[in-house]
């Protein structure tokens, strides 16, 4: 059986809440002759091809046209007005995503938070996309990793984050593909989240990026203020601790939500006291608060991740991929 397909004449007027998210608006009765659903995805064919999600077009919609936004005209390589090729696409999850994009934007989004931020979007190489994650026809289990992305790049990246774009490096395999949860998502030279199921270690021989600084988070700098006082008294002032009656003895746990800049902030403060960091991958599910305390910290706790290290001593700092509260820092007993 052939494939189906219609042509269709594409217009630049996109819904507000679509706009650069990788989706197309049809007429019901367009979806109906391709046999499509809202939220499947569609192959676009102008002069080269892209692939975008389904949705269905406001009421008064002409069955002619296909609404689509400046991004993905441009990614088909056409204006307002010219011919697309539209075509059911098969439901393919990708594996793997490699995307580059400005420094500043890799020093700032994790490859978590990017995942976050492409979830639900098919994505073809050489395409370009933006940050805002896929919420218009988004499933209702993902809504709230949706919503928690959008706070955590705004806290993050700063008003930026709304019009930044990226490019898609390569895809696998290849084509136009689905991101999900188990797609590996990285930063072309740079970091990756780990295949599902497995606990990645960096490779000695990884390219250690430079930390960001402080002025590159906006948004977290109440946070570094906070970060770079406990830790530096900690590596610079024991004879403070000495005259106290103690010694170092405390950790510092970071929470806030899975790319909400909790590495980046750790990786920028201990720049700033002159600590190194050593990064742990590990599984997604932390141990609770009471059997962490219990544990002593005698290896690093699933899901919890950036040591920073003066010499022999090291306070650490620690993440939850999964806390829901924003950004903050509180002493915890290491012992």
């Amino acid at each position: 059986m052939a494939e189906r397909d219609l042509t269709l004449t594409a217009s630049m007027r996109p819904a507000a809440l679509d706009a650069r998210r990788g989706v197309v608006r049809l007429h019901p009765e367009v979806l109906t002759a391709l046999d499509l659903n809202p939220g499947d995805p569609v192959r676009l064919t102008g002069r080269r091809a892209t692939a975008g999600i389904a949705a269905r077009a406001e009421p008064g919609a002409s069955r002619a046209l296909l609404y689509a936004d400046d991004l993905i005209l441009g990614n088909l390589g056409v204006r307002d007005g010219g011919q697309i090729t539209v075509a059911p696409a098969p439901v393919v999850a990708a594996r793997h995503v490699t995307l580059a994009g400005p420094v500043e934007i890799i020093a700032a989004v994790s490859p978590e938070m990017l995942r976050l931020a492409l979830l639900g979007k098919v994505v073809t190489a050489g395409d370009n996309v933006s940050l805002l994650p896929q919420d218009v026809v988004a499933e209702t289990g993902v809504r709230a990793l949706i919503e928690a992305a959008r706070r955590s790049l705004a806290n993050t990246v700063g008003y930026a984050w709304t019009s930044t774009l990226l490019t898609v490096s390569a895809v696998e395999p290849a084509d136009s593909t689905l991101v999900t949860m188990d797609t590996v998502v990285g930063w072309e030279g740079g970091q990756a989240t780990h295949e599902p199921g497995s606990v990645a270690a960096q490779p000695p021989s990884a390219v250690v990026d430079e930390p960001p600084s402080v002025d590159d988070l906006p948004g977290l700098r109440t946070q570094a203020h906070e970060l770079r006082e406990l830790l530096d008294l900690g590596f610079h002032h024991r004879e403070v601790l000495a005259k106290l009656g103690t010694t170092v003895a405390l950790g510092v746990l970071v929470t806030g939500p899975a790319g909400s800049g909790k590495s980046a902030l750790v990786r920028a403060v201990a720049a700033a006291v002159g600590a190194s960091v050593t990064t742990v991958w590990a599984p997604r599910s932390p141990p609770s608060p009471t059997t962490t305390r219990r544990r002593g910290f005698a290896r690093p706790p699933p899901g919890y991740a950036a040591v920073a290290r003066p010499c022999s001593s090291s306070p650490t700092s620690r993440r939850s991929p999964r806390a829901t509260s924003p950004v903050h820092c509180r002493r915890s007993s290491a012992s």
